[in-house]
């Protein structure tokens, strides 16, 4: 720690006697802090729009013959807020690019490989396998009807709800406003997270279904109000 003080107090010194430098240091760090600052702000944003970005915007909507074969209704779609996919696609490319590398170049010769090789190939298809993953949730929808919820998963059986069975709702996860957990009386659970645009409007549609929904409801229309005032700042 003293050492490091005291390349710090050198480094500030020479700086000190030698202003033509200093200007020059300063030339280069003052763009690059203001650039970090707005990347900074940008990844807060990109968070938040993740997080909440489906308390402020609307559901899709769809028509879809009923149950009973008779007639057309219309259905509310919600969907995942596509936010940051631009990030995830160039993170793809990066790492897949580098798990390629690995793959057929370094570790084509046997003979002499790390850990560190086999280790870094490892961690470019891991991300790419996240990245894969990440974008097939993306293909997630929630379709709601005056009768029933459906659960539509990319790759997997869809789930149907009744909405006259409703047993309970409780928060998703630890932080306020971050989405609603649906119960039913077969015990099954439905994740309704504000991450899915609509959200705001599913739990309004739903108010009637159960005397908890009308609580979380108030509260994301609260979350959307101060959604706004902070994208606007």
């Amino acid at each position: 720690m003293i050492e490091w003080l005291e390349n710090q107090v050198q480094v500030l010194t020479f700086l000190w006697q030698n202003p033509g430098v200093l200007f020059i240091a300063l030339l280069f760090l003052i763009p690059l802090y203001w650039v970090q600052g707005k990347l900074l702000r940008r990844a807060l944003t990109t968070s938040q729009r993740a997080r909440f970005g489906g308390v402020v915007q609307p559901a899709a909507e769809a028509k879809r013959i009923h149950d009973i074969g008779i007639g057309v209704q219309t259905i509310l779609v919600l969907k995942p807020v596509k936010s940051g996919l631009l990030g995830i696609v160039l993170a793809m490319g990066c790492f897949g690019a580098l798990a390629a590398f690995m793959g057929f170049v370094v570790l084509q010769d046997v003979a002499g490989q790390t850990s560190e090789n086999y280790f870094a190939f490892a961690v470019g298809i891991g991300f790419v396998l996240l990245g894969v993953w990440t974008l097939f949730g993306l293909l997630t929808r929630i379709e709601l009807d005056d009768y029933q919820i459906v659960h539509k998963r990319f790759g997997r059986r869809r789930r149907k709800f009744s909405t006259t069975e409703f047993a309970g709702v409780e928060k998703l996860g630890k932080t306020l406003g971050a989405g609603v957990i649906l119960t039913f009386e077969d015990g099954r659970k439905l994740k309704l997270p504000a991450s899915f645009a609509g959200y705001t409007e599913a739990l309004k549609f739903l108010w009637t279904a159960h005397p908890a929904i009308a609580g979380h409801a108030l509260l994301a229309e609260a979350t959307a109000r101060q959604y706004r005032r902070t994208m606007k700042t």
